[in-house]
């Protein structure tokens, strides 16, 4: 393969799992708050704003 096409699938995949990790863990963490498991964190008195609690 060509180096250049290397490099350009290296960065679409960093670009990707960037994007993947952190839509992926603030949805985690917005259910797991929701479902009251993290009510002993700080993002569950942060979360009981956003949701009316």
């Amino acid at each position: 393969m060509n180096i250049g096409v290397v490099l350009l699938i290296l960065i679409i995949r960093t670009i990707s799992a960037i994007i993947f990790c952190g839509f992926g863990s603030r949805l985690l963490a917005e259910g797991l708050a929701k479902a009251g498991v993290l009510k002993g964190y700080a993002i569950s008195s942060e979360s009981e704003d956003s949701y009316g609690k």
